[in-house]
């Protein structure tokens, strides 16, 4: 059993369920993952004044 980690990365995000994008990982049964998500406006934080936005980090 091996567990998994998704980083909170512009790399790693793509708004939608497709096949048109490789996996980042293989799990097989009984494998956990460990993930991060965002808010419903794509940023992350547990309150307004510390909301990020990863596809917007950088291009200030």
């Amino acid at each position: 059993m091996k567990v998994h980690k998704i980083e909170l990365a512009q790399g790693n995000l793509i708004g939608s369920f497709t096949n048109e994008v490789s996996p980042i990982i293989k799990a097989t049964s009984g494998d956990s993952i460990r993930f991060e998500t965002l808010d419903a406006g794509w940023g992350m934080g547990s309150s307004n004044s510390e909301r990020k936005n990863p596809s917007r980090e950088g291009k200030r």
